[in-house]
């Protein structure tokens, strides 16, 4: 008899922990399902931003949108008198670059809270071979090496000797 005692008491050993497993894989696919949707909320919201940014000689705003792609291109009233073509190619990048780093800094904001909150939770690959991890969907945005403008000395000659006269010839 102290055989099938035994086995009942494996038995209830082996019940609770899979009553304990069971109500861990219950709670791990309740929160992949709350990041889920918490990640296609962010994504709806993240298609919407933008970011905005001048140039620093004021010449030039770019809007980019979350991509980083610039959608709008707006010229100061004094661009093409104050600035060679070169220097007003040059604000365009730096503004461009500049309203790209802020819509990442946004979109980065944007995903921080989902990003957080896996912390201690196994990844989906963890739980899925071959799936992607929360945390590998975003990367650093890539940077540019800052353009070189042209000193006040540099700019001062390429006026005096005609230079925007010769470019694109």
């Amino acid at each position: 008899m102290s055989g099938a005692r035994m086995d009942l008491g494996e038995d209830a050993s082996l019940d609770a922990r899979n009553r304990v497993v069971g109500e861990r894989v219950h709670a791990l696919v309740e929160q992949a399902e709350r990041q889920r949707r918490e990640l296609a909320a962010a994504r709806a919201r993240v298609a919407e931003l933008t970011g905005a940014a001048w140039s620093s000689d004021r010449l030039v705003r770019v809007v980019v949108n979350a991509a980083g792609v610039p959608v709008e291109v707006q010229l100061a009233a004094t661009a093409y008198r104050h600035a060679p073509r070169e220097k007003l190619g040059r604000s365009v990048v730096e503004a461009a670059q500049a309203a790209a780093r802020e819509v990442a800094r946004r979109v980065a904001a944007e995903f921080a809270p989902i990003t957080a909150q896996s912390g201690d939770a196994p990844d989906l690959s963890d739980l899925v071979p071959g799936a992607t991890d929360i945390g590998d969907l975003f990367g650093a945005p890539p940077t540019a090496p800052k353009p070189r403008l042209m000193t006040e000395e540099e700019e001062d000659e390429y006026y005096r000797s005609g230079g925007y006269l010769r470019e694109g010839r």
